[in-house]
């Protein structure tokens, strides 16, 4: 997983934007299966105006119609009836079954960040879980991840560029422009997923306290520290002062973390 608390927020905070989108059917997700070490597939976000096309009607994809790509520990639950030609369409993306990277197609060149960014990856992953090859390096990933989209039904050039992308604005911008969202809305969902990002990271380095068998409920639901286990954008109320006291403060009264939606203390 990423190697600090920060970048592992980014992360968690993407897993569970990728998983409303998807389990939400606000976009369509593919899944297809790949032999790389753990991984049993990948999930290929489309883009809506994309994600609208029956899979059976569609036009080949191109590198602009993909909004992002996840590596899977597991195969997800699929949509019924589903008839992309291209792989089956994922109904439930459970953040619990992706591996903390994603991936992404451009047009630049590869870079010294990238390299950093996926090696961070697997050295850290390894030493977290000891699960994948040390041996492995990110030329295996990325050829494995090319070659998918070198099969019938994706219309790339070759070669495509993939990229490893750790920032949930990103991601969330991309999606907001490509179905129009009114910008003042665009912007204050990005300022939550950004405050999200920070109280993620602070519950990471604030972890709370571990509950018993005789605490009461809410006190199990406050020790969750990565999102609610069945609701991954539940609502959270974010500091309006945005310093760590009153962080500590809210956190006692707000159940942890997700996406926000109000911007005001929630007392329980």
């Amino acid at each position: 997983m990423p190697s600090t608390s920060v970048e592992h927020a980014a992360f968690a905070t993407i897993a569970r934007l990728l998983s409303c989108l998807v389990t939400e059917s606000l976009v369509r997700a593919i899944f297809i299966p790949l032999k790389w070490s753990d991984c049993v597939g990948i999930g290929v976000v489309l883009k809506p105006p994309t994600s609208t096309v029956p899979g059976q009607n569609s036009r080949p994809c191109s590198q602009e119609d993909v909004l992002s790509i996840i590596l899977l520990k597991y195969v997800p639950i699929f949509k019924a009836g589903s008839s992309d030609p291209r792989g089956n369409e994922i109904g439930l993306l459970d953040p619990l079954d992706m591996f903390p990277l994603m991936l992404v197609t451009s047009f630049d060149g590869d870079s010294g960040e990238n390299e950093v960014r996926l090696l961070s990856f697997y050295a850290v992953w390894f030493v977290y879980s000891g699960s994948l090859r040390q041996q492995l390096h990110h030329g295996d990933l990325l050829s494995v991840v090319q070659r998918v989209f070198s099969m019938p039904g994706w219309s790339f050039p070759g070669p495509t560029v993939i990229k490893a992308m750790n920032d949930p604005l990103i991601l969330w911008d991309q999606f907001a422009t490509s179905i129009n969202l009114d910008p003042s809305m665009r912007s204050d969902i990005s300022d939550e997923l950004a405050s999200s990002v920070r109280w993620q990271a602070y519950s990471y380095d604030h972890p709370p306290s571990a509950p018993t068998l005789l605490s009461p409920s809410i006190d199990w639901e406050q020790s969750i520290v990565e999102g609610h286990p069945t609701h991954p954008v539940r609502v959270l109320s974010k500091s309006s002062q945005g310093d760590n006291s009153q962080m500590r403060s809210d956190a006692q009264n707000t159940p942890i973390f997700a996406s926000h939606i109000h911007s005001y203390p929630r007392q329980l």
